[in-house]
């Protein structure tokens, strides 16, 4: 049988948890491992500033996207056998659905993401390089059909990215066409 912890240790305790929400999400940033940094930055990036909601099949599409090979290529092999291991490695800050949208799981963390009061500054997000990387993420996704219908319909992103991959590139103020020209 665990005992109670005495008044003192109680007190202790109390008074070192995070005493604001930019506080409990500094530490929350703080013990994500880094080994998965890029997921998490790639993720948190996309359920910020994603024109609609995404889901969490369409994030798994997303980080199977290989941006050190030459040129960057979508690589299935690379997708996350389980897709729900994408939850575990963001943590708390975001949540899944019934209907397999993934989001942020309270308002305040987009806001802590995009704000100066970041501690964690790795994980700061900037509006113009976000839509820069989703409009890039889109761009090759996209350049791996080759052209059939029936092809384009057993990816999940597909549609996101035709739909969607210009407004970021807008929003970015890039020409993204000639990077990949």
């Amino acid at each position: 049988i665990r005992r109670c912890q005495g008044p003192k240790a109680l007190r202790r305790t109390l008074s070192s948890l995070p005493k604001t929400l930019y506080e409990t999400d500094d530490r929350i940033l703080e013990h994500i491992d880094e080994g998965y940094f890029e997921d998490v930055r790639a993720t948190l990036q996309w359920l910020v500033f994603s024109m609609r909601p995404v889901k969490l099949k369409e994030i798994v599409e997303v980080l199977a996207i290989d941006f050190e090979s030459s040129p960057p290529q979508f690589i299935a092999e690379d997708r996350f056998p389980e897709s729900r291991r994408i939850l575990t490695m963001c943590s708390s800050l975001v949540t899944l659905s019934k209907d397999g949208v993934l989001g942020l799981s309270h308002f305040s963390v987009k806001e802590y993401l995009i704000s100066d009061s970041l501690n964690v500054k790795s994980y700061s997000l900037s509006a113009n390089i976000a839509h820069e990387f989703i409009a890039k993420t889109c761009i090759i996704y996209l350049m791996q059909f080759t052209g059939s219908s029936d092809e384009i319909e057993s990816f999940p992103l597909a549609d996101y990215a035709v739909a969607y991959w210009m407004d970021h590139a807008r929003n970015a103020n890039m020409d993204t066409l000639n990077e990949f020209a």
